[in-house]
């Protein structure tokens, strides 16, 4: 399994390139009417996210609905969302505000 230190800093990349892209969407949007479309490292992002799955064994990889990770990644926005937390098979909630939070999570699940 990947070190929780190589996670957190390819899950960080991932953040900091997200970041850099919507900040150029948005200097961008002038000059295209404000609706401009910059997903310059989709498919970039997307290999990474699927070698970290891998390398974790996300118990959702390759599944129809997605992983834990790019749940975690896209619809938690990194878990800033409110609802960055996952209920546990022994009924308690575990938060993911964190990349070490989730990396905490999938070491959980590998038990």
């Amino acid at each position: 399994m990947i070190s929780k230190k190589q996670f957190c800093k390819l899950i960080n990349a991932i953040k900091n390139q997200a970041e850099k892209e919507a900040e150029f969407a948005k200097v961008m949007s002038d000059f295209f009417d404000g609706h401009p479309i910059f997903d310059m490292s989709a498919d970039f992002i997307d290999e990474i996210i699927s070698f970290i799955e891998v390398e974790i064994n996300d118990p959702n990889q390759g599944s129809k609905h997605g992983s834990l990770i790019s749940w975690w990644v896209f619809e938690l926005d990194f878990g800033k969302s409110k609802n960055a937390y996952i209920s546990l098979e022994n009924g308690d909630i575990m938060r993911i505000d964190t990349a070490e939070q989730l990396y905490d999570l999938f070491v959980y699940l590998n038990k």
